[in-house]
């Protein structure tokens, strides 16, 4: 297998966007922050950096830095900074950051949420607090607390820190927000960086295949990526890195959040919304016009009543940015969901009443435009359907100089989450609790009308069976999709046991939390918002919301034979009935068949392509994607929608990222 791959600029594909300047002024002018992107090398021979080098990797990630630049070196040290301002005190800040005193150097990038409780803590003036930008809070935090210091800091954030004294070298980054983090290591040198663009920039960066990491796989790591010895810096971790040693830790835990417990269902009711408004407001600071994509959920559709309504205070409204069909789904949607959820979104706009709302379809964007486009941005494959209204939406919003973009990913895992159902009615069975076991079953079935064995298997022999079976019969009954060839996968699994089911995420309360934590695959909305101009920010994966979703009993997500209990009664009279208690989930790429038969002479020729790819060939189930595209031309309906189209858009992106590791390529 070839080793090198391709290193492409994105200014050939995302054009004018990574270069705008925000110009507009006159929102919420009590942001305190910058936007930037960090990067750095540490040669552990103690050569001295080359300079040649940090410009590499600066200019692999100009799209990062329309407001400017900075680069700090001494000796065998080096640190970069560029920067988006997206606040007036951000137009005074330097980055990277010397401290005079100590003699310690910073990079950062990424936003502080309790900068006041970080005056006290820190002894700060308040003649000093209005203009202090967040990096210089991070070094009062470090000169206080060390190494310690993350856990005493709350946003989305990644910093970088040389202290010349220890002679150590020391990263962190938050604790699950949008700033993403990757390092190299080999004998001579320490590289790291917010985009795999600036490591993969230098040329003794090796470009080696990782086919263990790959997507596709059943693949359930922590760290790795797609390629050998560059990894992830996973969210709530920190690094230490000497001449001598590499230390790396976890400052924060998803196992160690504590058990939440109020006297009263309106307390955790009263509670949840105090913290939840408080996540949005937080998020609110910025000089620029707001953003938010909008579905026709409940994670959005919170998110955006509780911003409208922040707004208004300050006479303010909130930008609203959705996708419809570009055409009829009424046949390829399937049962149950929701193909065209305008007439959700246009409830929660009027609920709002402080939301202007636009539309977007992405006629001009197809799949496999999309895909080369977010294969050229993150340098991974991604593979997601969403990426052609996504992609709108921010080219829609970068038109109407918005700064920061909400949305409400992650809101499945914590402000809507459904609960643990099988824990729940295990636990009542255990406790004795047969009435209250009875009921919830009947009460489920009344709005479940399912066969009686599939009521018992369900509802009684179902929580009793451990999760990593429950895991294992998962991947069997969805072995026939996967796009990886079966042989590549059993060669794989054999040789990276990190493939196994992953027993500790599987267990826990809440796996889908635990997996996205573990993984660190949440850094690449931040880095695709930078790429137009502006910051994502993602309220549903505060810290502290995070901590009480997971720290309070089940009976607050589930009863009466419902889930996602907690949001519908904390939200009730705020968002309209109709979104709060639909049982249809929206499908934003509904029309994902017709846009790629619409798109067939340009998929038939990528995949002519991949043919050609000894990479793409020898670990694609090529026949395979192919027979899924033919499904689509021949065979439109609800199937494609849900299993085809995502199917062939995962292995199309799959063989695009693969062909580069080619030779000659």
């Amino acid at each position: 297998m070839a080793q090198r791959v391709r290193l492409t600029h994105l200014t050939a594909l995302l054009g004018d966007s990574l270069c705008r300047r925000p110009t507009a002024a006159g929102f919420l002018s009590t942001g305190r922050i910058t936007i930037s992107a960090i990067f750095g090398i540490f040669n552990l021979n103690g050569k001295p950096v080359d300079p040649g080098n940090l410009d590499r990797m600066q200019w692999a990630m100009a799209y990062w830095g329309p407001d400017g630049s900075g680069i700090w070196r001494e000796g065998p040290v080096g640190l970069g900074n560029l920067r988006l301002h997206n606040t007036p005190e951000s137009l005074h800040e330097t980055l990277p950051l010397r401290s005079k005193t100590s003699g310690l150097v910073l990079t950062a990038g990424g936003r502080l949420d309790n900068r006041d409780a970080l005056f006290r803590a820190l002894d700060v003036p308040p003649v000093e607090r209005v203009s202090m930008p967040d990096s210089s809070l991070v070094l009062k935090a470090y000169q206080k607390w060390g190494t310690d210091c993350p856990a005493h800091l709350l946003g989305d954030w990644a910093f970088a820190l040389w202290d010349a004294s220890r002679r150590r070298l020391f990263l962190a980054r938050d604790h699950f927000g949008v700033s993403g983090l990757y390092y190299y290591q080999n004998d001579r040198t320490f590289i790291f960086a917010s985009s795999l663009k600036g490591i993969l920039a230098l040329p003794e960066t090796p470009r080696i295949l990782n086919p263990a990491a790959m997507p596709g796989t059943g693949f359930r790591g922590d760290a790795a990526t797609p390629y050998k010895g560059i990894r992830r810096l996973t969210p709530a971790r920190a690094i230490t890195v000497t001449t001598e040693k590499f230390k790396l830790w976890h400052h924060w835990r998803l196992e160690d959040i504590p058990d939440v417990h109020h006297n009263s269902d309106q307390a955790y009711l009263d509670a949840f919304l105090e913290i939840y408004t408080e996540a949005v407001r937080c998020r609110l600071r910025s000089h620029r016009p707001i953003g938010l994509m909008l579905s026709g959920g409940l994670d959005s559709g919170s998110i955006g009543v509780l911003a409208a309504r922040e707004l208004a205070r300050n006479g303010q409204r909130l930008f609203a940015y959705s996708s419809i069909p570009l055409y009829d789904v009424v046949q390829t949607t399937p049962k149950k969901r929701c193909g065209d959820e305008s007439p959700y979104i246009e409830a929660t706009c009027r609920s709002a009443n402080n939301i202007d709302l636009t539309y977007v379809k992405a006629e001009k964007i197809s799949p496999l435009t999309a895909l080369k486009r977010a294969v050229d941005l993150h340098e991974l494959p991604h593979g997601n359907a969403n990426y052609t209204w996504i992609l709108d939406i921010l080219e829609t919003a970068q038109r109407h100089n918005i700064g920061v973009i909400l949305d409400g990913w992650g809101g499945n895992f914590t402000v809507s989450w459904t609960g643990n159902r099988e824990k729940y009615l295990s636990g009542l069975l255990k406790g004795g609790q047969w009435r209250t076991y009875n009921r919830e079953v009947n009460l489920w079935r009344k709005t479940h009308p399912l066969p009686l064995w599939r009521v018992i298997m369900g509802q009684v022999v179902k929580p009793f069976i451990p999760p990593v079976w429950l895991e294992r019969f998962r991947r069997y009954r969805n072995r026939n999709r996967k796009i990886f060839g079966q042989d590549q996968i059993r060669s794989i699994v054999i040789k990276y046991p990190a493939m196994r089911i992953d027993t500790q995420a599987t267990n826990a309360l809440n796996p889908g939390i635990y997996h996205y934590f573990r993984n660190g695959h949440t850094a690449q909305s931040g880095e695709l918002a930078a790429a137009f101009g502006m910051e994502s920010r993602q309220p549903t994966m505060d810290k502290r919301l995070i901590e009480y979703c997971l720290g309070i009993p089940q009976n607050q997500y589930l009863r009466k034979g419902q889930n996602k209990m907690l949001i519908r009664r904390a939200m009730s009279g705020m968002m309209p009935e109709s979104v709060l208690w639909s049982d249809r989930r929206g499908i934003q790429s509904v029309d994902i068949g017709q846009r790629i038969r619409a798109d067939r002479n340009e998929i038939e020729g990528a995949l002519k392509e991949l043919r050609s790819s000894p990479t793409a060939a020898h670990y694609l189930d090529l026949e395979k994607l192919e027979a899924t595209f033919l499904t689509i031309l021949n065979k439109p309906n609800s199937t494609t929608t849900v299993e085809a189209g995502p199917a062939l858009q995962k292995g199309l992106c799959i063989g695009l990222f693969l062909e580069r590791f080619d030779d000659g390529r």
